[in-house]
């Protein structure tokens, strides 16, 4: 990764914004090093095909479909970071400069390369038909709940706008807990987190600022007794058979409470108390 963090360093370092060029080096670089050149395209283009409304009003800044095409919406981007000082509540409690507030609007954008790749390894891992990882459930789970039509193993592809409309509208309502997106956001968070490690200690308040996002993301989406977003996902959209009843209850006894609470599921209100005070 040290030419994505050269490229990242550079422009932030230079007060400059990364622009499409810099986006189209950096995917070019991840999708090579994680072996997906040959197999996933990209397209940098200017606005999301989401009616954002009705995804729970999230801030759609990339895609990736099932036609192995990454799409970045780079204006949507430009949008979102151009009219704050501060793109989180977390921020606010740092005294950024100019420069540090650069890096953070390009940590932004880079979050949302990772992230966008991290939903192209989880496709790959459920062709994995050895993968029983109880991400490789969770995600067997959650793709055949959006495709019902779509075989994994099949190179065949149903597209999204063929799936049931009913599950269409449920799955929209639960977007904000769905699984991929948790898992995609916090592994993408963490890789801008070792990146800004490796900056050194004249950048720890990036890193620090980042860990507290991280911290904070896990625990956000807890309610309702502290049941987690994972366990009302999959009660909302309703089990299957790539994920049963038994399946939940087994795993989340086997479970330790970092395992629980990065996957989104139960926590008592003890390990709650505990979670918030770190």
């Amino acid at each position: 990764m040290d030419n994505v963090l050269d490229i990242f360093y550079e422009y932030s370092i230079n007060n400059k914004l990364l622009d499409r060029k810099a986006i189209s080096k950096i995917l070019d670089i991840i999708l090579k090093n994680n072996k997906f050149d040959d197999k996933i395209l990209y397209i940098i283009t200017k606005d999301s095909k989401f009616d954002i409304t009705s995804m729970g009003n999230c801030n759609i800044l990339g895609e990736f479909d099932m036609d192995s095409i990454i799409y970045i919406y780079y204006w949507e981007m430009l949008k979102s970071i151009r009219k704050k000082k501060y793109l989180t509540n977390i921020d606010r409690k740092y005294e950024l400069n100019n420069i540090e507030i650069m890096f953070k609007k390009n940590m932004l954008i880079l979050q949302t390369l990772f992230h966008e790749v991290e939903h192209v390894k989880q496709l790959e891992s459920v062709k994995n038909i050895y993968n029983n990882s109880i991400e490789g459930k969770l995600y067997q789970y959650e793709i055949n709940y959006i495709y019902p039509h779509y075989d994994i193993f099949d190179k065949g592809i149903i597209s999204y706008y063929s799936s049931l409309i009913k599950h269409e509208i449920i799955y929209n309502n639960n977007y904000n807990i769905s699984f991929m997106e948790r898992m995609a956001n916090i592994k993408s968070l963490e890789e801008i987190y070792k990146l800004l490690l490796r900056l050194g200690n004249d950048y720890s308040k990036l890193y620090d600022i980042q860990r507290e996002i991280i911290d904070d993301y896990m625990i956000k989406d807890y309610s309702n007794g502290l049941i987690g977003p994972t366990t009302r996902f999959i009660s909302n959209l309703g089990y299957n058979r790539y994920f049963t009843k038994d399946d939940l209850l087994s795993i989340t006894e086997k479970l330790d409470f970092d395992d629980r609470i990065i996957y989104g599921f139960q926590i008592s209100e003890e390990e709650y108390k505990k979670r918030i005070k770190i």
